[in-house]
């Protein structure tokens, strides 16, 4: 049987009070226009901006003194939060306040009350784009406004650096053009020094934006992806910094391009300047790289005792393009597959009986049940007669994938394909043995793993699913209403169900079973009334 512990609470009460008093119960309207974003997950917490309140909701679940249970707290951002992001390590929570034109700068470390920060922007920005490193914040605009906007330079960024410190105010820099995406470089070392370093991806554009510049020559260089402004516009679909140092290019990282038009891959190659008498920090040159036939997705892979290959799929048929970096030299072959690939996974593996981690790539077609594996170490692309061999294989799932994620848990042997966006269960498919293992569950929102398990939640039926992912067994429990979403946690599984005030079900981790579930409602109303106002 599973407890229901509904928290009518203090905020709840007052406003079906209020709503009593002052005419008909408006309570589900006012919930449905409650503005509550996707929740971002912070080491075990659960982090929700809820734009009509102007705060952000973290919910925590555990087990405290043998029970489980769900707690709340309120963080007040600025006024009209925007956008919200996190750094990878989950300590920091970023909030773009575009009323005030701050940033809010949540502090998520430790159990106490996050501490929070501001910094002042200048710019109502719209996209925010996080560092992995947790070092830079870069901030711009999508172009796109629901708002009445005075005036505003869509070529603006902002750059808060976080190295020092939470500094008082964003710097600007005015872009070439209007980036439509940001993409970071890891941090790497040119000439003896490190480096820190962005690109902006921009039409027909690739923006190198330095953030170890100290002056205005080499914080922003551009880079054309066209002959002439004349030509048709090439826009950049995928970005990918290579700072893997090579041997055939000493002290030198490259940038790869790919966009919407043509045959090639576009690399930029960054060094530091020979002369001594140079304006810029940094020699930039470009190099055109033969990719296939409508290149549409492209992994860059430094592979040992073999060098920098760039793997590339055909958008109008079921192949690949392998190319040599260092000698331009490229190969294309087939896939064993039955329409032009959609996208790919890079991965790990330890072969059996092998000694040395290998690099493999998934390849699949949202449009074909066949999934290959690639080994394009083995692949030979100099050459008279380029050869892959026995090096491509396939398996087959239950039906198309509609996408596929690696399973980190098991040192990324084992792999989840999804079928119609969830709607008709997903095929589990183990790396080592190219087995599939087919799993149905029709109406599936949510699935999460945990190990050699899986859990799900049903969009349009209360209940809640675990899979044995060796064998493939379901079992079915009840839950008091359908999921929208399911996380697990070090000792919990926490269930969200639709119901806009904030309805959670806690199940214990090692023994996840109804009869000691317990069932929260209206979290998102946990102190809304004896909150303090500032």
């Amino acid at each position: 049987m599973l407890i229901q512990t509904k928290k009518l609470l203090l905020g709840a009460a007052a406003v079906a009070a209020l709503t009593a008093a002052c005419g008909p119960d408006t309570s589900s309207a006012w919930k449905q226009n409650l503005q509550i974003g996707t929740p971002l997950e912070l080491n075990g917490d659960l982090a929700f901006l809820n734009r009509s309140f102007e705060q952000v909701h973290v919910v925590r679940s555990g087990i405290r003194d043998n029970a489980l249970f769900v707690d709340s707290l309120r963080l007040n951002t600025g006024s009209e939060p925007g956008q919200i992001a996190r750094s990878r390590d989950e300590n920091t929570l970023f909030v773009v306040n575009e009323g005030e034109r701050t940033l809010s700068v949540f502090d998520m470390r430790g159990d106490d009350e996050p501490g929070v920060q501001k910094v002042a922007l200048g710019s109502a920005y719209d996209r925010i784009s996080v560092d992995p490193e947790g070092q830079f914040v870069l901030l711009s605009f999508s172009g796109n406004s629901s708002k009445k906007i005075i005036a505003r330079n869509l070529n603006e960024l902002g750059i808060v650096d976080l190295r020092a410190g939470l500094p008082e105010r964003a710097e600007f820099v005015t872009l070439f053009s209007r980036a439509q995406d940001i993409v970071f470089a890891p941090p790497f070392t040119l000439g003896g020094r490190p480096q820190r370093m962005a690109a902006a991806l921009s039409p027909s554009e690739i923006t190198l934006i330095d953030l170890e510049a100290t002056n205005e020559f080499d914080r922003l260089r551009s880079v054309p992806l066209t002959i002439s402004q004349a030509d048709q516009v090439r826009n950049p679909v995928q970005v990918v910094f290579d700072t893997t140092p090579n041997e055939a290019a000493p002290d030198t990282i490259s940038l790869y391009v790919l966009t919407d038009r043509g045959e090639d891959i576009t690399q930029i190659v960054i060094q530091p300047s020979v002369r001594e008498d140079a304006l810029r920090k940094f020699d930039i040159s470009v190099n055109q790289l033969a990719a296939g036939q409508a290149p549409v997705k492209m992994a860059v892979l430094d592979l040992p005792g073999v060098g920098t290959r760039l793997l590339a799929l055909d958008g109008s048929r079921p192949r690949f393009t392998l190319v040599d970096v260092t000698s331009g030299e490229s190969a294309t072959f087939d896939l064993p597959i039955t329409a032009a690939a959609s996208d790919m996974l890079v991965f790990k593996t330890l072969p059996p009986g092998g000694d040395r981690v290998e690099t493999r790539v998934l390849v699949y077609s949202t449009r074909s049940p066949l999934v290959a594996i690639i080994r394009p170490e083995s692949i030979a692309v100099s050459g008279d007669t380029p050869t892959a061999g026995q090096t491509i294989q396939a398996i087959r799932a239950k039906e198309a994938p509609q996408r596929i994620i690696m399973d980190g848990e098991f040192d990324q042997d084992r792999a989840i394909a999804f079928h119609a966006g969830t709607q008709d269960g997903f095929t589990v498919f183990n790396l080592r043995t190219n087995r599939a293992i087919p799993i149905q569950g029709y109406g599936l929102s949510d699935l999460v793993f945990d190990g050699s398990v899986g859990y799900g939640v049903f969009r349009d039926s209360p209940h809640f699913v675990r899979f044995d992912l060796e064998t493939g067994h379901p079992t079915v429990f009840d839950l008091p209403a359908p999921g929208r979403r399911i996380f697990a946690h070090d000792t919990t599984l926490l269930v969200q169900h639709a119901d806009a005030s904030g309805s959670f079900t806690v199940l214990d981790a090692n023994e996840p079973v109804p009869a000691k579930a317990r069932h929260f409602e209206n979290v998102f109303f946990n102190g809304l009334f004896q909150q303090v106002l500032p």
